[in-house]
């Protein structure tokens, strides 16, 4: 006798059959997270007085345009109680039509100067811009308690920038530029003077 087998051939998967057979695990969904909102505007005043007090004017200035909150800071008065006017506070950059940017003849500081500060070799000459100065003295200058000079080079612009103070001070808003309270609330100036102004060759 004969014996027969019959050997079943291995049934070919198409892709359908392939994906059906496949087990998915899905992940279950993370809720979306929400975006936190930044609390930063709703420092209180008092800790903004506090922070624009330690502040330098340009970066009071900057600071200020963060948001509206940060704004109101910029004119609260404790962040003026102190004033420290250096050297190139309150300036801009002296031009002439002939010889252009002004440089100084002989530096008068072992001081490095910034490379954005020279020209030719030459720190560039600044002296007191006498709008920036009124704004300022028209705007925050009410809230001075303390003036820190510290060491400068050129006592001109401090000479310009005390007469100046003096002169709204003195008028008290009785004309059409000064305010009132100008002056009234400092008591106490602290002036260091530089010792190290002449040349080395000296």
């Amino acid at each position: 006798m004969m014996e027969t087998t019959i050997v079943s051939s291995p049934t070919i998967q198409t892709k359908s059959m392939r994906r059906k057979n496949r087990i998915r695990i899905r992940k279950p969904k993370r809720p979306p997270v929400e975006e936190e909102e930044s609390r930063w505007p709703e420092l209180p005043d008092l800790i903004l007085e506090h922070i624009f007090s330690y502040l330098t004017m340009e970066e009071k200035f900057y600071a200020s345009m963060v948001c509206t909150s940060w704004n109101r800071a910029f004119y609260l008065p404790n962040s003026w109680s102190t004033f420290i006017l250096e050297e190139h506070v309150l300036t801009r950059r002296k031009f002439n039509y002939y010889s252009g940017w002004q440089a100084i003849i002989a530096a008068r500081t072992d001081k490095k100067v910034p490379t954005h500060l020279m020209r030719g070799g030459r720190p560039i000459r600044y002296i007191l811009d006498h709008m920036r100065t009124q704004q300022c003295m028209s705007t925050v200058a009410r809230n001075f308690q303390v003036l820190i000079f510290p060491p400068m080079t050129n006592f001109y612009n401090l000479y310009e920038f005390m007469n100046m103070l003096s002169y709204y001070a003195e008028q008290q808003g009785n004309d059409n530029f000064t305010v009132k309270g100008v002056g009234s609330n400092i008591h106490t100036l602290r002036y260091t003077f530089p010792c190290n102004m002449s040349p080395r060759e000296e």
